[in-house]
């Protein structure tokens, strides 16, 4: 299965907001995903293994970590996280996490600069 970003995101928002009722912990996607959001430290409360038959997905009040929010605070808000995926594949760059916070950054120092700039 491939890593997909956009997922991830959405994984993210919908933990940080407690809407993870419409989670499906039974579908592959999310198990692999929660299973390496898990695995860098991004959320707590999540117990993915394997067994004979499979992955599995067990939780317990879900909850993004301090690192978790960190990165969501950077790419929650939809124009910023759509101006990080541009940039990207205009430079022929992969989404990860070293580049999402790389790109991250320069988006919200131009938005910032720019925003700064209007108030003086």
């Amino acid at each position: 299965m491939k890593r997909d970003m956009d997922f991830v995101r959405d994984l993210l928002i919908k933990i940080a907001d407690e809407d993870i009722d419409g989670i499906d912990l039974e579908d592959e996607k999310v198990i692999y995903h929660l299973e390496m959001l898990h695995t860098q430290g991004f959320v707590k409360g999540v117990i993915v293994d394997s067994t004979m038959d499979g992955m599995f997905c067990l939780w317990h009040s879900p909850r993004l970590t301090w690192d978790g929010n960190e990165f969501l605070d950077t790419i929650r808000p939809k124009g910023v996280w759509e101006k990080i995926k541009a940039v990207a594949n205009e430079k022929g760059v992969g989404l990860t996490l070293e580049s999402i916070a790389k790109i991250g950054s320069g988006v919200l120092s131009a938005l910032l600069t720019d925003r700064l700039g209007s108030l003086a």
